[in-house]
């Protein structure tokens, strides 16, 4: 989490909830319930905070990805994305997990954590840096929305097919215990980042008869070679050492392992009779990304409860969190508003 002492900005991360209903009052899709002046009004409040440094609104991968789905909305969900990040961007989420691996690797082999700045891990630029000297280190750039219906088809199509295994991590068997249960979703998670799940996944991919899963399975055994080439770099070259790193406490407590994993844990422990929606693989996904950077985060409802009510994420991650509830919304405006 980013100090609020020294640090001018809150870093805000808008979910899809958000910029959905902002989306759709910008382009007039307006269903009876949608109320249409509030969201208008909140991206104003929103665009004046940032203009005036006092929030930034990063954005991240997982946005675009997301907002896809809703082919009505998507072109207008990515002007606005641009609007309030004014290019300020989180790394891809696979990067920022990644560069959590190597640092529990360091801790592991009782390394110093090389020397670079507190925001380098997460972001591609400084958030806290003015927005009118990021814009003038910019220049002059053109934004284009250069996007085919048939490349995002496409995209959609491997995001369907890729999310049936990020929930499968979701689908252990539930343990007598909360702790159990956590610490079978952290081993699990970790495998199917690191481990022999993972390059199952990969084995099944390359048998597929179709091109399209084939060439998911070398993009995923060449980030899986990756990773593992970047941990031998640092000095984990003992096989039996590098298993010990596998279970150990410094890879299960990383943030994104620790977030990910106990919202999956509270899940199938307290709500073992909910139907999975389509959006949990996102939310678990995101989340487990913004969660440590961010002053204040956005979600749906059930997430929100899981964090706040179950976990208690909140005060563990310093972070507001809030829904898109009437209540929290309104309540999400009056913060940016007081905001000095």
């Amino acid at each position: 989490m980013l100090s609020h002492d020294m640090d001018p900005h809150r870093i805000v991360y808008l979910d899809v909830n958000y910029l959905s209903n902002l989306a759709k009052a910008r382009s007039n899709y307006s269903p009876e319930d949608h109320d249409s002046q509030f969201w208008s009004l909140l991206f104003d409040d929103i665009r004046e905070a940032v203009l005036a440094d006092r929030v930034a609104c990063p954005e991240l991968d997982l946005q675009r990805d997301e907002a896809s789905f809703d082919s009505r909305i998507e072109p207008v969900v990515w002007e606005i994305l641009g609007e309030l990040s004014l290019w300020l961007e989180f790394r891809p989420s696979e990067r920022i997990m990644q560069q959590q691996i190597e640092d529990a690797a360091f801790r592991f082999m009782g390394k110093e954590l090389p020397e670079r700045e507190s925001w380098v891990v997460a972001f591609r630029s400084d958030p806290q840096e003015a927005v009118a000297r990021r814009m003038q280190a910019l220049g002059p750039v053109k934004v284009h929305l250069s996007w085919s219906p048939r490349i995002v088809e496409h995209d959609r199509r491997v995001r369907e097919k890729g999310r049936d295994t990020r929930e499968g991590l979701l689908k252990l068997p539930a343990h007598a215990s909360f702790r159990k249960e956590l610490l079978a979703q952290k081993v699990g998670l970790v495998d199917h980042i690191l481990g022999r799940a993972n390059m199952q996944m990969i084995l099944e991919q390359w048998q597929s008869d179709q091109p399209r899963d084939r060439a998911i399975g070398l993009d995923n055994f060449s980030k899986l070679k990756e990773r593992w080439t970047r941990l031998r770099q640092m000095g984990l070259v003992d096989v039996s050492e590098a298993v010990r790193f596998l279970n150990s406490d410094e890879l299960l407590n990383a943030p994104y392992v620790d977030i990910f994993s106990s919202i999956s844990a509270v899940i199938f422990k307290n709500y073992k009779d909910r139907t999975p929606k389509g959006s949990d693989s996102y939310d678990l996904k995101t989340l487990a990304t913004v969660l440590p950077y961010c002053d204040i985060v956005t979600t749906d409802g059930f997430m929100k409860q899981v964090l706040v009510e179950e976990l208690h994420f909140d005060r563990k991650y310093t972070c507001r969190v809030f829904s898109c509830s009437k209540s929290d919304r309104v309540a999400f405006q009056e913060l940016i508003r007081q905001l000095e």
